[in-house]
């Protein structure tokens, strides 16, 4: 059997993280297939603006530390899950990004990888929030050319 190129995106907010790791385990992951899980982390100083000088941007370091740990702590955490259940065949990526430009990343990083299926957790918005705000998952399957599986 070939190797599978899936991109599991790993997304703090809103997400269960484990129920999407426990869904692809049972319904599409072979031992074989090489597992990308992918998180993307707002570069805050490049949404600092001058008008922003004011607030301690030393405050604003820290608080991307704090994100980046919590982010690095939940792909190890995946990590671990899926290589106890026999998938060995794991890579964590960190993508830093603008928060205008976080679709463009995710697909691009589909096309470079050659990815075989994206995979993504729902965050399950209501419908009036997805109507305002939009969905982030809906934004990402209508741009990259891979299937994508949303799951909820």
């Amino acid at each position: 059997m070939d190797s599978r190129h899936i991109v599991i995106v790993i997304e703090l907010e809103g997400t269960k993280i484990q129920h999407t790791i426990n869904w692809v385990m049972s319904h599409l992951l072979r031992t074989s297939d090489s597992i990308h899980l992918v998180t993307v982390i707002v570069d805050t100083d490049a949404e600092l603006s001058d008008e922003l000088v004011a607030f301690d941007k030393q405050e604003f370091a820290e608080l991307e530390e704090e994100t980046a740990a919590k982010y690095i702590l939940a792909v190890n955490s995946a990590t671990r899950q899926l290589a106890s259940n026999g998938y060995y065949n794991v890579q964590g990526h960190i993508i830093k990004s603008n928060s205008s430009e976080i679709t463009q990343d995710i697909v691009y990083y589909t096309e470079t990888q050659k990815v075989d299926c994206l995979v993504m957790g729902s965050r399950r918005l209501s419908g009036w929030k997805r109507f305002f705000v939009g969905s982030f998952s809906d934004q990402v399957q209508s741009q990259v050319t891979c299937p994508v599986l949303i799951v909820k």
